[in-house]
């Protein structure tokens, strides 16, 4: 008990004209409360913006894979549909009033009710005549072309991207 007390009057500062150890830390701990408020906002803000970050990218990733499957499954079945009366472009519908359609147009069903893919997808049917034959043929290209809008959740804040940016993807097979 006699050494704790030693131990204690050394560092409460039993010589005169000497602050103290303990009050100095004190001191000093009080000084650096502001300086760790400011880090610790700036830490946050940088970690926010990598999350947002992250989580946008993941979006565009899986739309763009969406719209990817769309066109390809669209290029499929047009490609194994017997002939395709007309090659209009298109644009998605909402899903809610669409899906499962009528089966007036196969290739626009087969895009537009694809999981992911978002309204207002435009999305065009191409021939490309590889044999010479005027009209749809067999061993013809049909390619399949979307486009579609990605609207970022953050767009138009003071982050580093933009709006909104647009996904377009392309398929194509033989006509069988």
């Amino acid at each position: 008990m006699q050494k704790l007390k030693i131990f204690t009057d050394f560092l409460s500062g039993p010589f005169e004209g000497r602050t103290s150890i303990t009050q100095t830390n004190i001191e000093m701990f009080e000084k650096q409360k502001g300086q760790t408020l400011i880090e610790t906002a700036l830490i946050l803000f940088l970690l926010l913006l990598i999350l947002l970050g992250i989580s946008e990218f993941a979006r565009a990733w899986y739309t763009k894979s969406s719209l990817k499957n769309a066109v390809r499954q669209g290029a499929r079945v047009a490609a194994v549909t017997s002939p395709l009366a007309s090659f209009p472009d298109f644009t998605c519908p909402s899903k809610e009033s669409s899906c499962p359609p009528p089966l007036a147009d196969v290739v626009q069903n087969a895009v537009c009710c694809q999981p992911g893919v978002p309204e207002g997808t435009t999305v065009s049917l191409t021939i490309i005549d590889d044999d010479g034959i005027t009209g749809l043929s067999a061993g013809d290209t049909i390619r399949v072309d979307a486009s579609s809008t990605f609207t970022y959740i953050v767009g138009g804040s003071p982050w580093p991207w933009p709006d909104s940016t647009t996904i377009t993807t392309n398929a194509s097979m033989r006509y069988e």
